[in-house]
């Protein structure tokens, strides 16, 4: 599973550096719990960004043959959490993402900003 999470991460950090995504950072949550490997964490300036973002994700991993296992706040929204099993996708907007700090929450999860996780891939 290791491998596909890490391939799953990479194709989704990809999509959201290609929309010009705020921020995006990956927790490596795998030894700290066992819902997923990782926590791929990105904001978008507006929702409309947001949407476009959830959007390049889900083609980018269609493309690599993965589909979500589930796919929450599609329209408007301003956070979409998109579950792919090993790696679980946020994407806010700003204002969301600082109330709800889920970087924070995983304070111990060693965390990479994407050009280091693209480069270390």
């Amino acid at each position: 599973m290791k491998d596909i999470s890490r391939q799953i991460a990479r194709k989704s950090v990809e999509a959201i550096v290609e929309k010009q995504g705020l921020d995006p950072v990956v927790l490596e949550v795998r030894e700290l719990t066992d819902i997923a490997d990782y926590f791929i964490i990105a904001s978008g300036r507006t929702d409309r960004q947001v949407e476009a973002i959830r959007e390049a994700i889900l083609e980018n991993l269609k493309e690599a043959g993965f589909r979500p296992l589930g796919v929450e706040g599609k329209r408007g929204g301003e956070w979409i959490l998109m579950d792919y099993g090993a790696a679980i996708i946020h994407i806010f907007t700003p204002e969301t993402r600082n109330y709800y700090r889920l970087e924070s929450l995983w304070i111990s999860a060693p965390l990479y900003d994407a050009e280091n996780f693209l480069k270390d891939s």
